[in-house]
């Protein structure tokens, strides 16, 4: 398993990290900014499953990080979280 995140001087290092998860059948944990970042190659390739949280974040239909997940190809799609955050009473 590994932890994409978006950091911009590492760009080359975060695609074949991508890569390397592809070939082997590895999970990727990425952020919707860094599925962006990284639309062309994260396309480039079959997944088996997406899972999305914080599903409010792709809840225009128009957004650019809405789009980019639409056109993940995978077999699974996940259900995004929609979960509210707990309260607790001080």
């Amino acid at each position: 398993m590994s932890l994409l995140v978006t950091k911009p001087s590492c760009f080359e290092l975060q695609e074949a990290l991508i890569r390397s998860m592809v070939r082997s059948n590895g999970v990727l944990v990425t952020s919707y900014s860094t599925m962006v970042n990284h639309q062309e190659t994260l396309l480039d390739h079959d997944w088996h499953y997406i899972i999305l949280d914080e599903g409010h974040k792709i809840r225009n239909p128009d957004a650019q990080v809405t789009l980019a997940a639409k056109q993940v190809r995978n077999r699974v799609f996940g259900l995004p979280s929609l979960a509210c955050p707990v309260m607790e009473k001080a």
